[in-house]
């Protein structure tokens, strides 16, 4: 069977299915590229949120000594606990925020794959349109 452009039906499907697997293949490509690089922001981040929690922890750890301290001998060594459990806590608020910062400059979707896989839904709509 042949069609007005002078190709046989076997060639056009051919054709397409080339066409198909080769669309396919570069949007897994772009898609596996673009997960690489969150894999890549995620393990820098991961460290920093491991050490935030630890601090964190032992800040809060050595505040509650500090309290308690500070409260039964109203002066003495508990203000030193509460001098190092507040620069712990502050190391960790700072290691916390620059952690939340990198993973939100970077961001976990693959948003340039989901923003090209959009534009190929809007033309694939649009040729379906005009083919009809």
């Amino acid at each position: 069977m042949i069609n007005e452009n002078g190709k046989n039906l076997a060639a056009v499907i051919s054709k397409a299915k080339d066409d198909l697997i080769a669309f396919v293949d570069t949007r897994l490509q772009m898609l596996t590229g673009e997960m690489r690089e969150k894999l890549s922001a995620l393990k820098m981040s991961l460290p920093m949120l491991v050490m935030a929690a630890m601090l964190g922890w032992a800040g809060f750890m050595l505040l509650s000594i500090a309290l308690v301290a500070a409260i039964a001998w109203a002066i003495g060594w508990g203000w030193a606990f509460l001098i190092v459990g507040g620069v712990y806590v502050m190391t960790a608020a700072l290691l916390g925020f620059l952690a939340y910062r990198e993973l939100s400059e970077v961001g976990i979707a693959p948003t340039r794959t989901i923003q090209v896989l959009k534009q190929d839904k809007a033309w694939l709509a649009s040729e379906a349109r005009t083919q009809l």
